[in-house]
């Protein structure tokens, strides 16, 4: 029995989340609202996030129609996004972080 002989399944490259402990300790995150409808909101700790990106359930980048932070929250306009479930992904300075978010109207 061979599995996966070509690697394709296993690999030095894949990423693996760990869901909501995937944060350092007395770091924290949270999605406000979730459900989202016209905005959704960051709050953390995490310090300056680098970048983030939301993605569709099929790996699709969606754009994002503006973006401002404050110290501790972000406020993301996400009215262009059709009803659906959605990954967001945040590079902040000590690592990264995905989480998933619902918009619904």
């Amino acid at each position: 029995v061979h599995f996966d002989p070509e690697m394709w399944l296993v690999s030095a490259n894949n990423e693996i989340s760990l869901g909501k402990e995937d944060l350092p300790f007395g770091k924290s995150l949270l999605l406000l609202p979730n459900p989202a409808s016209d905005y959704l909101y960051i709050q953390h700790n995490l310090g300056k996030i680098n970048s983030l990106e939301i993605l569709s359930m099929e790996g699709k980048a969606e754009l994002i129609s503006s973006v401002s932070e404050e110290d501790m929250r972000t406020k993301i306009n996400i009215e262009n996004l059709k009803p659906g479930m959605y990954i967001i992904r945040i590079v902040y300075p000590e690592g990264k972080v995905t989480r998933k978010f619902v918009v619904n109207r």
